[in-house]
């Protein structure tokens, strides 16, 4: 199928039976003329069955390994070539039927934005109760968070810049994702999302959260699959790859500004696809 509007989806699922036909009902509902990827992390269950079956206008990459969710990410997204992707978790649902429409603006705003992102809410005793993200972890995003939490700034509709969003649900500008290199497929599992957005802030791209739309993220559903000894490990693993993510990106943020405040007057961006300064 042919790019259309501009944008292609992408969706890595991994044992998503139960999640992944109601995510692709949604897209078609609210914009069905575009290009869906589907990139399977080798499920046992029917997750890909669902996706033939139910949906065979989706392009469908059935991995026969799990290869992890950056490399998959990584895979669905040169799959394609629409000048922006939405990257999507299969527990995403979108309530909101003009979630396309404002996420798209939201990128075109300025030319250096690299990735938007919604607000994410969860369900809790059959309620919607607003997600703490990585999309909450600056200074004024996280004042926001906590207002927000707490039944104030309900007219707060303008964009918010804020340094990392949440990769199971946002916007990516194609031509920042590869300049960057995408996704660090060193990362199985976590890890990928501040180390992405930490490479975009050395090219100097931005990274907003948009306040007008919002979504229901049933969160980690897959992984809540798995055995407990099997959960604890993945968390293990996640809060190490988090924690190598954020120092190494950092570092090499401080490296390549220092870099640049010592470059005489007038020097510019580094060139296309080359970051100022090696990991």
């Amino acid at each position: 199928m042919p790019a259309q509007a501009g944008f292609d989806t992408v969706i890595v699922s991994y044992q998503s039976e139960r999640e992944i036909g109601d995510l692709l009902d949604d897209l078609r509902r609210i914009a069905p003329a575009h290009r869906i990827v589907v990139v399977d992390n080798a499920s046992t269950d029917a997750s890909a069955r669902i996706v033939r079956e139910r949906h065979p206008e989706v392009t469908l990459l059935a991995n026969r390994e799990n290869v992890g969710y950056a490399r998959a990410a990584n895979q669905g997204i040169a799959a394609g070539d629409a000048d922006f992707v939405f990257l999507l978790n299969p527990d995403i649902r979108l309530p909101d039927p003009a979630f396309h429409e404002v996420m798209l603006a939201g990128i075109r705003t300025d030319a250096r934005v690299a990735a938007v992102g919604p607000l994410q809410y969860q369900l809790w005793r059959g309620r919607e109760h607003l997600n703490h993200t990585w999309s909450y972890w600056s200074p004024r995003a996280f004042v926001f968070f906590v207002a927000r939490s707490l039944g104030l700034a309900r007219g707060a509709r303008a964009p918010l810049p804020t340094a990392f969003l949440n990769a199971g649900c946002l916007l990516l500008r194609r031509s920042a994702f590869e300049e960057v290199g995408g996704f660090d497929e060193r990362f199985f599992l976590y890890g990928e999302e501040p180390d992405l957005f930490l490479k975009l802030r050395r090219f100097g791209h931005r990274a907003l959260l948009l306040r007008e739309t919002r979504v229901i993220h049933l969160r980690e559903r897959s992984i809540r699959r798995l055995p407990l000894g099997q959960r604890w490990r993945r968390r293990l693993g996640a809060a190490v790859n988090i924690t190598v993510a954020v120092v190494r990106g950092v570092t090499a943020l401080a490296l390549s500004r220092g870099r640049r405040g010592a470059s005489p007057a007038g020097a510019g961006r580094p060139a296309r696809g080359r970051p100022p300064t090696a990991d």
